[in-house]
């Protein structure tokens, strides 16, 4: 058996950030962050003594799907399956004042929905993650329901 090549692994990729390396003029990035075609995504993989900082340009192909501007200072995000839904469908949006929900149809239309499942909507969302029998699992800074 003879090695042919070593592949390093990201894995766990803890947080990233997207860069535009063809818009440095000025350092300010104006428009689409990935319009130049040469994107990079600068990543903190591993954890403890083998964390490292990352720059990955191979493979890096990025689309927007949407953009929402409207939505700020966001702490989380979670995906979730709907009661009546076999794949996920269910963003929540997570801010230290409150929590929104984003449903996704079969489409691919976007839609804020104001109740949903029992979520509480009022306040930070620590987690919230589908459990069995078509259950939600809510942790809020005041209650787990």
């Amino acid at each position: 058996m003879v090695l042919v090549k070593t592949l390093s692994n990201n894995a766990p990729i803890l947080d990233f950030a997207i860069m535009d390396m063809g818009n440095r003029e000025g350092d300010s990035q104006f428009g689409n962050a990935f319009s130049s075609g040469q994107a990079r995504i600068v990543a903190g993989c591993g954890a403890y003594h083998d964390g490292s900082l990352r720059s990955i340009r191979s493979g890096v192909g990025l689309e927007d799907q949407g953009i929402l501007d409207e939505i700020q200072d966001t702490k989380g995000l979670f995906t979730l399956r709907s009661h009546e839904s076999s794949h996920v469908d269910t963003l929540v949006i997570s801010s230290v004042a409150d929590t929104r929900v984003l449903k996704f149809d079969s489409t691919g239309g976007i839609e804020e929905v104001y109740a949903f499942q029992g979520l509480t909507l009022d306040m930070e969302t620590l987690l919230a993650v589908n459990i069995p029998d078509g259950r939600l699992l809510q942790v809020t800074p005041k209650s787990a329901v």
